[in-house]
């Protein structure tokens, strides 16, 4: 959560910066759960990746930000797993699942970042 902060204030100072053209916006989406890391390829060419459903969940809420209208979209396991104060959008089927996911997003103010979060 405090990565994504910062990205949302960097994007919103970069953004005052650009003398009036149209802002840059970002999108985030968080899960929680188990996933596969490790570094892929040979030679020259080597990735470190990440997959699994974790991943795949985590990057459909990143595309349903834009739809949401919101910058932050994170899974009910991840608001759980950091005992995070947020705010309810609402259940989501997402592509490849049955499940309804509740889905939730962060509106802590330029200000007062830190209030939200109890990490």
């Amino acid at each position: 959560m405090l990565a994504a902060r910062e990205l949302r204030e960097g994007l919103r100072r970069f953004n005052a910066g650009r003398g009036g053209e149209l802002p840059l916006k970002l999108g985030v989406g968080i899960h929680t759960g188990r996933l596969v890391s490790g570094i892929v390829g040979g030679g020259r060419k080597m990735e470190f990746t990440v997959i699994g459903d974790t991943v795949n969940t985590a990057s459909r809420l990143e595309s349903l930000t834009k739809e949401m209208g919101v910058d932050l979209l994170l899974s009910d396991s991840t608001r759980e797993a950091a005992s995070l104060q947020a705010d309810p959008m609402r259940e989501v089927i997402l592509r490849g699942r049955t499940a309804a996911l509740k889905v939730f997003t962060l509106s802590w103010g330029s200000e007062t970042p830190d209030n939200r979060l109890r990490l």
